[in-house]
C-alpha cells in the first residue's frame, strides 16, 4: 500500500498524478490502465480541493493505493471529519462532468463519511496480472 499527501492546491495536482503514475507503472499496469486510474483520481482530487477545501491552504488531501492481483483501490481522502459532501450532481448541466468521467473509467467509485473525514473509493479491475511490489 502506498500513501501521498499534499496541501489542497490545484498546483500540487500534477505531483500527485506523478506519484500515482510511478506507483502504477512499479506494478506493471500497462498504459491504458495507468491512464484511466490516474485521469479519474485527479479528477476525485480536484474536486475535493475546489469543493471541499475552495483551495484553503490550511487543508490536505490523502491518496492511499492498493494493489491486488486482479484489483487497484484508489482512495482520496480530505481530513474533514465536520464537512460532509454528496456525490449527486446539480441541476446546473455542468455540474458533474468530472463525476461522469469517473463512473466511466472505473468499474466502482463510491462515497462515504467516517470520523477522519470524506473518503472516496475508485476501483479498476485487471484482467492482467500484475507482479507484486
Amino acid at each position: 500500500m502506498s500513501i501521498f499527501v499534499v496541501q489542497s492546491k490545484l498546483e500540487n495536482l500534477k505531483a500527485v498524478r506523478d506519484w500515482l503514475g510511478k506507483v502504477l507503472s512499479g506494478y506493471g499496469f500497462d498504459e491504458k490502465t495507468r491512464f484511466a486510474i490516474v485521469t479519474a483520481t485527479n479528477e476525485v482530487v480536484t474536486n475535493v480541493i475546489v469543493h471541499t477545501y475552495k483551495e484553503a491552504s490550511f487543508g490536505k488531501v490523502g491518496i492511499e493505493v492498493g494493489v491486488s492481483e486482479n484489483l487497484v483501490e484508489v482512495r482520496v481522502f480530505d481530513f474533514r471529519p465536520g464537512y460532509q459532501i454528496s456525490l449527486k450532481s446539480s441541476s446546473d448541466p455542468e455540474s458533474g462532468f468530472g463525476l461522469r468521467i469517473v463512473r466511466n473509467l472505473m468499474d466502482e467509485f463510491f462515497h462515504f463519511h467516517d470520523e477522519r473525514g470524506n473518503n472516496f473509493v475508485l476501483r479498476k479491475h485487471v484482467s492482467t496480472r500484475v507482479r507484486s511490489k
